[in-house]
């Protein structure tokens, strides 16, 4: 309430919009933070970052990569902007969009894997199968040591039923990564769901469960295991 009186004296405050944007999404009214913000965006591009995080928020997925679009006008080297795009996108099945902007952020940072991940992802699940997997395996390459891109590589080599390249990069990892839990569950479960080295299976998965004792996955990725054994 009492940031309402401060924008009604002052409309075109973007500090003040923000504020009030921000206290309505904690009070869970995503709608009028949205609003709040849409009403000055043509004006004020620069708050265009935190309305798209809202839209994300709000499920509305298209406006929030329309949004992080005019962001990134602003700050077009804004590496975490470039993320959350391609992430919404994705999330919206979005995929030939999403593997474009990867792409491209990929020439702009060529040292960041986040972005070869992303469009390997993209591709794999537009429906280019061989063109993904060709990307994290250059990628892989190229980033020996950044586990979250062998762990994607792996993922992929599952969806596209060739478990044992999979099982290859999830062990490839954990030789980098011993501790790494989810690695450790997803090895565990493919393991459990070819119904081959059950012991091991079973070892790995309480591994995993050593460090989130109460994570759900990994509980049924247990269970799962002991139901095949």
């Amino acid at each position: 309430a009492t940031l309402t009186r401060v924008l009604s004296q002052n409309p075109n405050s973007v500090q003040g919009r923000l504020a009030i944007a921000q206290a309505y999404a904690a009070a869970k009214d995503l709608k009028s933070a949205i609003n709040t913000l849409q009403e000055i965006i043509e004006d004020e591009p620069r708050v265009a970052s935190a309305l798209a995080q809202y839209q994300e928020d709000a499920g509305l997925l298209m406006d929030a990569a329309a949004s992080y679009t005019l962001a990134l006008a602003v700050r077009p080297g804004d590496r975490d902007l470039k993320i959350r795009r391609i992430a919404v996108l994705l999330e919206a099945k979005e995929y030939a969009r999403a593997a474009g902007f990867a792409g491209d952020a990929r020439k702009q940072h060529p040292t960041e894997p986040v972005f070869p991940r992303l469009q390997g992802r993209a591709l794999f699940d537009s429906g280019d199968r061989s063109g993904g997997i060709s990307v994290l395996e250059a990628a892989v390459k190229q980033f020996p040591k950044d586990t979250a891109t062998m762990f994607a590589l792996a993922d992929v080599y599952a969806d596209a039923g060739r478990a044992p390249d999979a099982e290859r990069m999830l062990r490839q990892l954990l030789a980098a990564e011993p501790a790494n839990a989810n690695a450790l569950n997803y090895l565990g479960y493919l393991l459990a769901t070819r119904g081959e080295q059950l012991d091991e299976a079973i070892r790995l998965v309480r591994r995993a469960l050593d460090a989130e004792p109460d994570n759900g996955a990994y509980l049924d990725s247990l269970g799962w295991a002991h139901f095949r054994r």
